[in-house]
Order: C-alpha cells, then structure tokens, then sequence
C-alpha cells in the first residue's frame, strides 16, 4: 500500500506518497464504535487526469468522472482495510460543488462559457 499513515489520537490520516498537500482520507474513531470518514475532495477533471495519468483534461465528463471518483473512494477503504465496498459504508452527509468550466473563457466567449456550464450540469 503507497499511503503514509499518521495515527493521531482518534483520527488517523491517509496520505498518498504523491500528495504533499492533504490526506486523502481521514478516519475518526468514535466513541460508539462507528467510524466517520472523510474522503478527498476532488474535482473530476483533477481526479480523472491523475488517475488515467494525464497532464491535462480538455473537458469535464461528468458522466465519466463521478462514477471514477465513487471508484477511487471505494479503492482507498480497501487499501486502508476498512471494508471492500462502498455499498458497507452510510453516506449520512455529502458535501458537492458544482464546479465552473475552465474553458471557454466566460469573458471572451460568454455564449460558450453558458453553455459549457449547462453541459457539466
């Protein structure tokens, strides 16, 4: 497993090898037993791009990247052993973002960058 595990009281934090700004999932024990989880939070492009090992995404595919993400997610809990399958595991809040398209320039072509953002939606 390529994670850098750091236990700190309670809350153990994952992190990749690869990532030097945050952990990618952190684990809270509480005190009934339960574990709260918090995965990464990414972007699908930034997540997709990474993954498939790419430099750059030209478009946000949402209908492939958040399927992708669920996937990653899946993969870090049984990496860190805590279960094999997401469909184990309550999703009790989820916070989501809508995100903003990065191309057409919202300035330069405001039609575009309108209907790029319908797209992604």
């Amino acid at each position: 497993m390529d994670w850098e595990i750091k236990k700190r009281g309670r809350v153990t934090y994952y992190r990749k090898k690869s990532n030097h700004l945050f952990s990618d999932l952190v684990v809270e024990e509480l005190e009934n037993g339960d574990l709260k989880i918090r995965f990464v939070g990414m972007t699908g492009a930034i997540a997709a791009s990474r993954d498939l090992g790419l430099a750059e995404v030209a478009k946000m595919e949402p209908a492939k990247e958040i399927p992708r993400i669920f996937d990653t997610w899946e993969l870090y809990l049984r990496q860190a052993g805590i279960c094999q399958s997401l469909a184990e595991v309550d999703f009790l809040e989820v916070h989501s973002f809508g995100a903003a398209p990065k191309a057409p320039n919202a300035l330069v072509d405001p039609e575009g960058y309108i209907a790029e953002k319908s797209r992604i939606r």
